[in-house]
């Protein structure tokens, strides 16, 4: 077994629990029909308070979809529960939190059958563009391996219910020297379909199998899944090279989901129709289903949190054309605005998302945290008013972040402004001596 993974007890017990999920998904399709953006707006107005009272408001009381507004992350973030749905017992819902790299984070919750899809479902959606994975499906001891540089998050392990020759890891890189390096052995020994995270946790990877005389004996999965990141050129190449096999790109998030991949002629990231709905918000303020602009998503499959019109800050092309792999439908051809950082330190990598808890546990307003060129942080702060004396929040900024690095060389600025007042603003940046190592190499699709 694969470090960190569940005992045979706990993997019986999850796939019970796949199991009786999987039968609310399938029972949800099948209520829903041919029409499940309907179907979720139905629902929407009925049991989520934001779009209640918004229907209410405008004198609507059966509110078609082209009615309804677009929705941003910092109102989600001001009111989380005006956008649950009522028609779900909180306990059994599922809480995850977005990734903060390139915004203040925001929980989001899943209901089981959305959440079956999400982990589950949606792999048997992607096979038919990875034919690598496809085929070497049959005599996997692992079919999944998800790898992830967030130490605060947990390792998991589950049966498919529809692929059950082998198990799913997600698998967390970074909690210490030892764990890496037997995950890295174990991972030598697997037969893995797919190898799939964000390509800062596959660069992770890729060094750790180098750094244990990875030469001799190397990871090597039949596909990879880039996704939660731009995907540059340069990286794609490395892990290519490393790992001998293709890498796809494909566009994830957590409130949408898995709304893409790339299929082997690297074209463009076609678009997962039965979980998403996409559009395209132009200069002009118009939503678009084509052509190039902010992307706004729909989430399908989260009725717990429905997402829909939900602007991602992410800018995309978006045609309806056939691919050259002979699929027709929704394709991402450009995609920018998803860079999240990590920091570099004794070569190590860092995910400063990390960093967060320092800042929410005092009263900062706003915050950026920029990783100059000699490793260094340089700290700007704004404070929130009424704090008699700064200096005992620079000293606790400092002692939050030594805890979670160790000791570095930190800068600490007070500043009145960093985004928009009254917004809960948050960056983190790391300075590069090339264009490529700061995220301007145009994107690979």
């Amino acid at each position: 077994m694969i470090v960190g993974s569940a005992s045979p007890e706990e993997l019986l017990r999850q796939l019970i629990q796949a199991t009786h999920h999987r039968d609310r998904w399938h029972e949800r399709v099948i209520t829903c029909g041919s029409r499940p953006l309907d179907a979720l707006v139905d629902h929407a107005v009925r049991t989520v308070p934001f779009y209640q009272r918004w229907a209410s408001a405008n004198g609507l009381t059966n509110p078609t979809f082209r009615r309804l507004p677009i929705v941003a992350k910092p109102e989600m973030r001001k009111d989380p529960d005006a956008f649950r749905s009522a028609a779900f017992n909180r306990l059994e819902l599922h809480w995850e939190t977005t990734s903060g790299t390139t915004g203040v984070p925001l929980k989001v919750c899943f209901d089981p059958a959305g959440r079956y899809y999400d982990i589950y479902e949606i792999y048997l959606k992607i096979r038919s563009f990875m034919p690598q994975f496809a085929n070497s499906l049959r005599g996997a001891d692992n079919l999944v391996v998800i790898v992830n540089d967030n130490i605060t998050r947990e390792p998991l392990s589950a049966i498919h219910p529809e692929l059950v020759s082998g198990a799913m890891h997600l698998l967390i890189l970074g909690r210490s020297d030892a764990e890496d390096e037997e995950l890295v052995q174990q991972l030598r020994k697997s037969h893995i379909p797919l190898l799939s995270g964000p390509p800062r946790a596959l660069s992770r990877l890729r060094d750790l199998d180098s750094k244990v005389g990875g030469e001799a004996n190397p990871i090597r999965p039949h596909a990879i899944l880039s996704t939660g990141d731009n995907l540059y050129g340069g990286v794609r190449r490395r892990l290519e090279a490393w790992f001998l096999c293709s890498v796809h790109n494909g566009y994830a998030s957590q409130e949408a989901g898995l709304l893409g991949v790339e299929c082997g002629s690297q074209t463009g990231i076609h678009v997962i129709c039965d979980g998403a709905v996409v559009e395209i918000l132009t200069e002009d303020g118009k939503l678009r289903r084509e052509g190039s602009g902010e992307m706004v998503i729909t989430n399908l499959t989260n009725w717990a949190m429905p997402f829909i019109r939900y602007s991602t800050g992410d800018n995309i092309t978006l045609v309806n054309q056939t691919c050259v792999c002979g699929q027709s439908g929704l394709m991402i051809t450009e995609l920018a605005g998803r860079d999240s950082v990590h920091f570099v330190f004794a070569n190590d990598r860092f995910n400063p998302s990390l960093l967060n808890p320092v800042f929410e546990s005092l009263p900062v307003e706003q915050f950026q945290v920029i990783q100059e060129l000699d490793g260094s942080l340089y700290v700007r702060v704004v404070i929130s008013e009424g704090v008699l004396d700064p200096r005992r929040i620079e000293q606790a900024v400092r002692e939050g972040i030594e805890r979670e690095i160790g000791k570095v060389k930190i800068r600490i600025e007070h500043v009145l402004q960093i985004g928009r007042t009254g917004e809960k603003f948050q960056s983190f940046v790391r300075k590069a001596a090339s264009q490529t190592e700061v995220g301007t190499e145009p994107i690979s699709l």
